[in-house]
């Protein structure tokens, strides 16, 4: 070990950056199937209790693709859960389809917000078609995040980094983070 160092003395603060919580009686996840393990509620209660005594410090709620019609009620739910404090929920990445109609205004109104920090479309489905986030309209939206100051989220398929890279040359002034990894085979 190091010396000085004790783990059950000075354990080292965590920030949880990628959380995902969901009620399935609040939300519709379209992808999750009803014999899938994960078919099931996993609420902020079931979330304090799997990280008692680990010292997570501050977590970042990360979207969990809800039907797209929910997701500004997702976008209100977890700002509120951050304003209400008493859990290490600080901030959240939402969900949102810089393809979509509406996009820009949906993603104009969380400029300057205390704890929507970023956007994220799930590109690694088989329904999205490889090139997606290269539609014109996608990468205009996504150039407008940077502006706004919000990240953008790549969840991509692996076979598909080098359209992300494109994504980024374009949009050099946008922020990103790289989900698992890219999805490695």
């Amino acid at each position: 070990g190091i010396a000085g160092f004790s783990p059950a003395a000075d354990p080292m603060p965590v920030i949880d950056t990628h959380v995902h919580l969901w009620d399935l009686k609040q939300f519709k996840l379209p992808w999750l199937k009803p014999d899938a393990p994960f078919a099931k509620n996993f609420l902020v209660a079931d979330y304090l209790k799997a990280v008692e005594g680990k010292n997570v410090v501050k977590a970042v709620y990360m979207e969990v693709d809800v039907d797209p019609s929910q997701k500004q009620a997702e976008a209100e739910w977890v700002r509120g859960l951050c304003e209400k404090g008493g859990t290490p929920f600080a901030a959240a990445i939402i969900g949102g389809d810089p393809a979509g109609e509406g996009f820009a205004a949906y993603a104009r109104q969380f400029k300057g917000d205390k704890y929507i920090k970023g956007i994220r479309r799930v590109l690694h489905v088989p329904e999205t078609p490889a090139g997606y986030c290269l539609k014109p309209t996608f990468v205009k939206n996504v150039q407008l995040l940077g502006e706004l100051g919000l990240t953008f989220d790549l969840c991509i398929r692996s076979a598909d980094i080098a359209d992300a890279a494109k994504l980024v040359a374009e949009c050099p002034g946008t922020h990103y983070v790289l989900d698992h990894c890219g999805n490695p085979d």
